[in-house]
C-alpha cells in the first residue's frame, strides 16, 4: 500500500466529472489496494507510462502531450 495512495484517494472525488476531464498517470502498475482502485475509479483516463529508462521519459511526453491538458500536477516529484 502506498502512503500517497492512501492520502489522495478522496481528494479525486472532488473534481466535477461533467466539467472536467480527469487524466491519472502512474509509473507502475496497481498494486491491487483498496487506496488505488479508488483512484482508479475517480479518473476518467487513467495510464500506466513505460519505465523511465530507455526513452519511457520521452514517451512520457508524448502521451502527456497527445493528452492536451490544461493542468498538470505531478505528485512524485519528477519534475528535473
Amino acid at each position: 500500500r502506498h502512503p500517497l495512495a492512501f492520502l489522495m484517494q478522496h481528494v479525486f472525488d472532488f473534481h466535477h466529472p461533467h466539467r472536467f476531464e480527469l487524466y491519472l498517470y502512474s509509473t507502475e502498475e496497481s498494486d491491487g489496494s483498496p487506496e488505488v482502485e479508488r483512484i482508479r475509479q475517480a479518473a476518467n483516463h487513467w495510464t500506466v507510462l513505460p519505465p523511465a529508462s530507455n526513452k519511457g521519459q520521452e514517451t512520457w511526453a508524448e502521451t502527456i502531450l497527445k493528452d492536451d491538458l490544461d493542468i498538470l500536477i505531478d505528485l512524485c516529484g519528477y519534475t528535473g
